[in-house]
């Protein structure tokens, strides 16, 4: 009878799933049951919802297979179902799923059609069979990876079976011997791998194992001879043991080729025997004795030689008891010596002999295993003679030393490439290295690096070819101070040795310093003098010119009264009365420049005259120039010109203008200063004193050394013909000098100019202010090393002198490239860099960036002549800490520097 519960075709219909029974069986089934229609999940089972971790709620309406099905998994699935459907056979197929929770495992499934709610469905269920994959890819790892043991092991494993017959071989077999497993497999083992003597012993006692798995060889490890596929027989190791598998017993060898140790016990015997040859044949004391007591086991001839006693007298003896030892400690001091290294070498000690003489030995000896003790192998040679040799060497060397040592001048030696190989203390006194850290290198390695092809080119080429060289360079010390060494050197060939380079230099720097700051004291000296010289001259030629302009002038102005505007000579007349004023305005500015002009000095505030000029500058100058003013609060006042100090900013206005022809930035500033004692000595012109500086800084093409040199001479100009007098300049110099100030110019080409105006600041009606401020006490010094880089020698020898007076240690460095060189080597040294931004080579600016990339964490303060409002403040956001301005003026530098290195 045909079962309701089934279509024609062999369908569950749909009523099976509505009755009681069947939602009970499917609510206790122990396998996840599912019904998909149109992709989604229309009913889930308790079980179904566990395995997954997914809710009824968070199922029904899923798309069944994007939901728990594993991404890689899910195309197999597809087509596993569908295969299924179409064969309508029930084929279990495995793959896995991600539970809600993210976990993997792995689902037993299996799939039918079925009607459901009148359409076709696909009925599902799951079994969890994580555990049983999981077990099984334990299973196969722990066998394969005992199969990877037993296949790379180098013993041969061979296992016998009840019958006496081979039942497995590995690799390690096959290669010992000779035979391929295939060979091997089912055949009598003893008689395949054993010599015959062996057979009958074998046939005896097998029945025993066969029985009990017991034997004389189970459970042991024997010394045997295994027989080759060659016939050929080898000595083996055998570790042999039982197992008992289906009721019978087993046997499982592990064999090893013992060949090549057999060699080497072979090969020991032998070496046993000359050792005991070489030992007794040694010239030297050779002795074997033990730790624990220091009894002598074994002494050699060389011993008895030694010592005057004999073989039978030691063995068994100590030293003590012997009374061989001078220093009884010395066998103390031996076993401390052991104890720390299990060795020693060249430890030297004084032996008394036989016969009562007292030798020196040199032990070396080493801690070895001997039998089941601690022993002692020591070789002593007699070094009397050598001793007392070597003590009237010392001698020699140390008169020799002394003399060496107590010259202050630089001695040395050099190879033929140029390295030192000896030299005396006058080289630390000098360099300030120590004489390890010296002697190997080069002298080009304290040059600057431009020099150094000139070490090889000149000074080693000369002295190979010449035979001697003598001169005078420059090098840098350990703390990266420059100095001059004036040298003279030799080529020495002694008979049977190598030629080498021999030398004495001498510390020249004072010296030379000296010379220099002569020649620039009369080159500034010179400039002085011609500034004054050109000033007087340019005076009395314009006040005797100015006459005869007044003269043309007012003859001129004579002729045209009676004529009127038609008159044919009035057109004439008319240019020359406008050249004859032209002229006057020029001889004005050569009185300027000669400081004979009428000046009307009052007490001024300078601040209020640079706002009164930056508003006629900005109608003057072109909008594409920016003016930007800093100006110090409480400013210092000062007796001056007004008319005269606006045409100085003007003048320095309008060049700054001309300077900056694609746009830029005019910065005009003011700050309180004093000039000290050291400042102006190194600045011929200046004064001590409390000032006002008035700077004024463009960011246009700037100019070189040879132009700075002449910018204040009258009509030195470098603009294009009849575009500039020359006299602009040179009227702001005699202005500034009339007014008993200094005046100075920084600039480079390519990095704009700044004119630093040094004015006085008076007495009187600003005293009382004054005195209500009060005074700045001087900034405190300090014990911390500071590098100073600067390409001027000039000012790195103030900002050293200034540093130096104030308790810090400075080490000097002349460009960025030695600057990187004195701080990777002494980085941990250095608290603080102050760097010039603006150098030759890699400028201060790269120097600067290379030495954050080396430390983050540097404190460096940059240095300039150029506003810190300029280029500087570039430096400064790219991780300066401060800026100081240069000329080093005392207090505002050590004030930068003080508080830089207390900052955290």
């Amino acid at each position: 009878m045909e079962d309701e519960g089934k279509s024609k075709g062999g369908e569950l219909v749909e009523n099976k799933w509505t009755d009681e029974f069947s939602r009970k069986l499917i609510e206790s089934a122990p396998i996840g049951i599912y019904i998909v229609q149109d992709g989604g999940f229309k009913l889930v089972s308790p079980e179904f919802q566990r395995i997954t971790g997914y809710s009824e709620q968070e199922l029904l309406g899923g798309n069944a297979i994007e939901l728990v099905v594993h991404p890689e998994d899910r195309e197999m699935v597809r087509e596993a179902a569908i295969a299924m459907l179409k064969k309508k056979r029930f084929f279990p197929y495995e793959f896995r799923i991600v539970t809600r929770n993210g976990k993997i495992k792995w689902i037993l499934e299996t799939v039918t059609s079925i009607q459901y709610e009148g359409r076709r469905a696909t009925l599902g269920n799951f079994l969890d069979i994580t555990e049983r994959r999981q077990a099984e890819t334990r299973l196969r790892e722990s066998t394969n990876f005992l199969n990877t043991i037993v296949s790379s092991s180098h013993d041969a494993i061979v296992t016998m079976d009840n019958e006496g017959n081979i039942s497995f071989w590995n690799k390690a077999a096959e290669r010992m011997f000779g035979y391929a497993k295939a060979e091997v497999s089912g055949k009598d083992l003893h008689r395949l791998l054993a010599p015959r003597c062996f057979h009958q012993a074998h046939m005896e006692s097998f029945p025993l194992f066969q029985e009990s798995g017991r034997g004389a060889a189970i459970g042991r490890t024997l010394e045997l001879v295994g027989v080759k596929k060659d016939g050929s027989e080898f000595p083996m190791e055998l570790s042999l043991s039982a197992m008992k598998l289906k009721e019978q017993w087993h046997a499982i060898g592990i064999i090893r080729d013992i060949s090549e140790r057999k060699k080497a016990e072979e090969a020991l015997r032998e070496s046993e025997e000359k050792f005991r040859i070489t030992f007794d044949s040694a010239p030297d004391s050779i002795t074997i004795s033990r730790i624990a007591d220091g009894r002598y086991l074994s002494v050699n001839n060389g011993f008895s030689s030694l010592t005057g006693y004999s073989k039978e007298e030691a063995i068994g003896k100590t030293p003590f008891d012997l009374g061989l030892f001078v220093d009884p400690a010395d066998r103390e001091r031996l076993m401390a010596g052991l104890q720390e290294k299990g060795m020693v070498e060249g430890f030297e000690l004084q032996y008394r002999m036989k016969d009562g003489r007292v030798l020196d030995g040199l032990l070396s000896g080493r801690i070895f295993r001997y039998g089941k003790e601690d022993c002692l192998v020591a070789i002593v040679k007699d070094i009397t003679e050598f001793k007392r040799t070597q003590g009237q060497l010392r001698e020699s060397e140390k008169r020799y030393r002394d003399l060496f040592d107590s010259v202050s001048d630089f001695i040395y030696t050099q190879d033929l490439e140029g390295r030192f190989t000896k030299a005396n203390r006058g080289m630390t006194s000098i360099f300030g290295y120590e004489l390890e850290e010296f002697i190997g290198r080069k002298a080009s390695d304290f040059m600057k690096p431009e020099f150094r092809d000139l070490f090889n080119t000149e000074y080693l080429e000369g002295i190979k070819k010449k035979g001697r060289y003598e001169g005078v360079s420059s090098y840098f010390t350990k703390d990266g101070r420059k100095i001059y060494l004036e040298y003279r050197s030799k080529l020495i060939r002694p008979e049977g040795g190598e030629p080498f380079i021999s030398g004495i230099a001498r510390d020249v720097t004072e010296r030379i310093l000296a010379e220099r700051e002569i020649k620039r004291l009369n080159k500034q000296m010179l400039q002085a003098q011609k500034m004054e010289a050109v000033g007087t001259l340019a005076g009395g030629i314009a006040h005797d010119f100015n006459n005869l302009l007044q003269a043309i002038l007012g003859y001129t102005q004579i002729l045209i009264m009676p004529k009127d505007e038609n008159d044919p000579d009035i057109a004439a007349l008319r240019q020359i009365e406008k050249a004859a004023k032209r002229a006057g305005e020029l001889t004005q500015q050569l009185l300027g420049f000669s400081r004979k002009v009428e000046s009307k000095p009052r007490p001024v505030n300078l601040n209020q005259e640079v706002q009164q000029v930056e508003k006629l500058l900005r109608r003057t100058i072109p909008k594409m120039i920016d003016i930007e003013l800093h100006l110090e609060e409480g400013i210092e006042t000062i007796n001056a010109d007004p008319a005269q100090l606006e045409q100085v900013m003007m003048n320095l206005g309008v060049n700054a203008r001309d300077a900056m022809e694609e746009g830029g930035k005019l910065l005009i500033e003011t700050e309180n200063v004093v000039l000290d004692e050291g400042y102006c000595r190194d600045h011929l012109g200046a004064r001590p004193g409390k000032y006002v500086l008035l700077s004024i800084s463009d960011t246009g093409k700037g100019m070189d050394k040879k132009t700075l040199d002449h910018i204040f001479d009258p009509f030195f100009t470098t603009k294009e013909v009849g575009k500039g007098t020359g006299l602009g300049l040179a009227m702001v110099y005699g202005i500034v000098k009339s007014h008993e100030g200094y005046i100075m110019c920084y600039s480079e080409p390519g990095q704009g100019t700044t004119f630093k105006i040094y004015l006085p600041a008076i007495e009187g009606e600003a005293e009382e202010r004054r005195v209500e401020k009060k005074q700045k006490a001087m900034p405190e010094g300090g014990d911390e090393t500071i590098l100073l880089v600067d390409d001027e020698e000039l000012l790195r020898g103030i900002g050293r002198d200034i540093l130096e007076q104030f308790g810090y240690t400075v080490i000097l460095a002349n460009d960025g490239e030695s600057a990187l060189e004195v701080y990777e080597k002494r980085a941990k040294d250095i608290s603080l860099v102050i760097l010039d931004l603006v150098m030759p080579g890699m400028g201060g600016k790269r120097c600067l960036d290379e030495l954050l990339k080396m430390n983050p964490d540097i404190k460096i303060v940059i240095a300039s002549g150029y506003s810190i409002n300029g280029h500087a403040r570039d430096a400064l956001e790219a991780g300066a800490r401060a800026f100081v301005s240069k000329p080093f003026e005392l207090k505002q530098m050590l004030g930068v520097v003080r508080e830089v290195l207390d900052r955290r």
